[in-house]
């Protein structure tokens, strides 16, 4: 099992040795947290986290992971109560298949109804480049080519935002895109890509939004080809209010 896959298990369930699923000191990017570094920084982190696992009684379930590169992406659902979290934890893996870093992205609505600016975690990286469908996704969707994008996509797939809020189908899938389009261009720097032929995650910050620049703010997205190579699904992970939800 990826190792990103028992982190967030393990710090539920107050396991101290998640400290060991790290090659070196424990180095985390949260987004409540931020930047956790060391064992005694790693064991607040830890322990607070543990404590919210416990008061909550959340869940966590498995979407899917996605490794390729000394990279793996795992995307879980945190549940309780009526309330859902969306979560991606991206983790720098050592030879021995230990993490030497972990990002965790998620959005702060559904935890607290508002959003939080995500300050970059990585800097831009010009041979991040994305292929085929995803890349072509990614060129419609900057240049505002309803048409386009919706070609991209199979039938019956679906885009989930940061929020939880699912799109699904060519009808509801159109109408997001149209909402989304009316407040302008949103343009990614690339940081990360990770394929594994099936899903391709990008780590990006967003840097402009319309006719806005912005402070360049972090997220992930993971990209899953359907059977026919087209999209089936589109889910993001960052907390950038774009109004359209």
């Amino acid at each position: 099992m990826a190792a990103t896959e028992q982190f967030m298990p393990m710090v539920a369930r107050g396991d101290d040795a998640a400290a060991k699923l790290f090659a070196g000191d424990p180095v985390v990017d949260d987004p409540d947290s931020g930047r956790v570094a060391g064992a005694g920084g790693f064991a607040d982190f830890a322990r607070k986290s543990a404590g919210w696992f416990a008061e909550t009684g959340a869940a966590v379930s498995l979407v899917r992971t996605t490794a390729a590169g000394g990279r793996e992406i795992t995307e879980q659902v945190l549940r309780w109560s009526e309330s859902t979290l969306p979560m991606a934890l991206v983790g720098d893996v050592a030879d021995d298949g230990r993490l030497s870093a972990l990002r965790i992205y998620h959005s702060t609505w559904p935890l607290t109804g508002g959003h939080a600016v995500r300050p970059a975690l990585l800097a831009g990286n010009p041979d991040a480049v994305l292929s085929d469908v995803v890349d072509d996704y990614q060129r419609y969707v900057a240049s505002k080519h309803l048409d386009g994008v919706m070609a991209t996509f199979e039938p019956d797939a679906y885009v989930r935002e940061s929020s939880g809020v699912e799109h699904r189908g060519t009808d509801a899938l159109a109408a997001y895109y149209d909402r989304l389009f009316e407040f302008g261009e949103v343009i990614l720097e690339h940081c990360t890509v990770t394929d594994d032929g099936t899903a391709a995650a990008l780590e990006y910050n967003v840097v402009r939004w319309g006719p806005k620049e912005l402070t360049p703010q972090a997220g992930v997205a993971v990209f899953e080809r359907g059977p026919s190579g087209l999209l089936a699904a589109v889910r993001m992970y960052d907390d950038v209010d774009l109004g359209v939800a």
